[in-house]
């Protein structure tokens, strides 16, 4: 027997919406501009433990919760709309010059996030950030808050220069937008109560399941129970899509029953439910795999620098040491 749901879309309209891309945040002037400078440093031997050790420092003197990626007065639920327009400035070099502005997620624990007890980014993807600003000879960092719904318009306008944000690659993404090698392979994983005793996604037909506003989970997902069978767009088999505009607000609807499952990347599933283990599990198949990846401008100048430079912090141990750093 199905929960009683408040809130759901129906189902019709759920199987007829292709979830794409859009820009809806209001824009924000940048306190720096960005200029570019010269070629890439050359990363030294050392680059991989100095990473990692200001990762450390970073995650030691974060005031937001490493567990959770709140501060303990925060309402969850509006976290991410709160800080969705935040911004700072930090300095990455004394040589450098001009500032790289760079879209991060405000609410995504050990990835970025924003703490509003000092106004200050956090993560793997921030410190990723000052990395390659450093080694390409930029001055400055300046951090903009970006979410599913904004990213793309953010980037579009030039508000950001390019966007480090738990984005996957996608066929349709590099269509507007040039993408580095990736960095990091999460997965697009379905998370459910350990009491509705689903474990894999033949489960899922005839539920009621959560996907985030701005991304292409609810595409994929329906590709993938479509391959094997288990509902097409024309026959739902009684399944509904339910769309919500935050993580937060995704996560406490699976914990109050307003929904069955919720379709989400890897490395977020496991941060924001990590405190939740004793009640909510990940189904044992994945939908897809997600290549976190930077995008730019396509056909920017920008764009080749940052490839180059993921390439050779990804030869060299940087990214590995600094994912560590921050798990």
């Amino acid at each position: 027997m199905h929960r009683i749901r408040k809130a759901i879309l129906p189902a019709a309209i759920a199987a007829a919406a292709l979830l794409v891309l859009t820009g809806c945040g209001a824009s924000r002037n940048a306190s720096e501009t960005a200029a570019s400078s010269g070629s890439s440093a050359d990363v030294s031997s050392d680059a991989a433990s100095a990473a990692a050790s200001d990762a450390s420092g970073s995650a030691a003197t974060a005031s937001v919760s490493a567990e959770t990626g709140f501060s303990a007065d925060e309402n969850i639920e509006s976290y991410a709309t709160t800080y969705a327009d935040e911004e700072s400035v930090v300095t990455v070099s004394s040589s450098g010059k001009g500032t790289l502005k760079v879209g991060v997620r405000p609410d995504v624990s050990s990835w970025s996030y924003y703490s509003p007890d000092n106004h200050q980014f956090y993560g793997m993807e921030v410190d990723l950030a000052k990395q390659i600003a450093g080694d390409l000879g930029y001055a400055k960092v300046n951090f903009k808050a970006v979410v599913p719904t904004t990213r793309e318009q953010k980037l579009s306008s030039g508000e950001v220069d390019c966007i480090i944000a738990c984005y996957s690659i996608t066929a349709e993404r590099q269509k507007l937008f040039d993408f580095t090698p990736a960095y990091y392979t999460a997965h697009l994983e379905v998370v459910v109560e350990k009491s509705t005793l689903f474990t894999q996604l033949s489960d899922l037909p005839g539920n009621n399941i959560g996907i985030i506003s701005g991304t292409d989970t609810q595409d994929l997902l329906m590709q993938k129970m479509s391959s094997l069978n288990l509902l097409s767009k024309d026959d739902l088999k009684g399944t509904v899509f339910t769309q919500f505009d935050t993580y937060e607000e995704a996560t406490n609807m699976l914990e109050t029953d307003e929904i069955d499952a919720l379709c989400v990347d890897s490395a977020i599933a496991q941060k924001y439910l990590k405190n939740a283990v004793d009640t909510i599990t990940v189904m044992s198949d994945y939908v897809s795999d997600e290549p976190y990846g930077i995008a730019s401008v396509k056909g920017s100048e920008l764009s080749g620098r940052l490839a180059e430079e993921v390439t050779r912090l990804t030869k060299d141990g940087t990214i590995d040491s600094l994912i560590t750093a921050w798990k």
